[in-house]
């Protein structure tokens, strides 16, 4: 499910979700991926999410996570997950650039070889090394531009400060908190009502 607006439901197993709003589980989320911009609500009793990954922008807030058996589940707060997709098609847009920057590269040094050895190149090889030296500039324009449209990105892509996972009755063994690079793994029980926040670059449950 891909929305552009928020997304309300009774439940959800073993699915993909990104709403470029908020989502809000009346239930439970089961093994599900569920991507937010804004905020990502669950609200079921006694179990609200157990397995999958949860990846909201401002915030989390769920009844439960977890179960007894340890499932790993990963509740990641404070990234737009939209400017990681436009982030992963930028990398794709470099690594083809790169790719084809490569070839014209070596391109460029065959024809520099062969006018090192003749001394001239006939018209079809000048013209089609005039060409080459043309895309190679266009080409590394390019990669500049994508480069620094990927430092902006960088810079955009986290919302730490203000980002907050709210646990209303209880975290199990196995549960991850994620702020940007900060990780905090649930060793014991966490019993709420609790709210975990980044405080001076550390995650605090509190």
């Amino acid at each position: 499910l891909d929305a552009n607006g928020d997304v309300n439901l009774s439940f959800t197993k073993n699915q993909v979700i990104k709403s470029r709003q908020s989502v809000n589980i009346a239930k439970e989320a089961i093994n599900s991926t569920i991507y937010a911009k804004k905020s990502i609500t669950v609200h079921g009793k006694p179990l609200s999410v157990a397995g999958g990954n949860l990846i909201a922008t401002e915030g989390i807030t769920l009844y439960s996570v977890g179960n007894h058996s340890g499932i790993r589940t990963i509740l990641e707060v404070g990234v737009d997950f939209t400017l990681i997709e436009e982030l992963g098609k930028t990398e794709l847009q470099l690594i083809e650039l790169r790719t084809n920057y490569t070839k014209l590269i070596e391109s460029q040094k065959k024809y520099e070889k062969m006018l090192h050895i003749s001394k001239q190149l006939s018209i079809k090889e000048q013209f089609l090394y005039s060409k080459v030296n043309e895309s190679i500039v266009n080409f590394k324009g390019q990669m500049d531009a994508l480069e620094s449209h990927k430092a902006v990105l960088n810079r955009k892509m986290y919302h730490l400060d203000d980002a907050f996972i709210k646990i209303e009755h209880s975290a199990m063994p196995g549960t991850l908190f994620k702020f940007g690079e900060r990780h905090y793994l649930v060793k014991e029980e966490i019993i709420g009502p609790k709210t975990v926040r980044l405080i001076d670059h550390e995650i605090k449950v509190f």
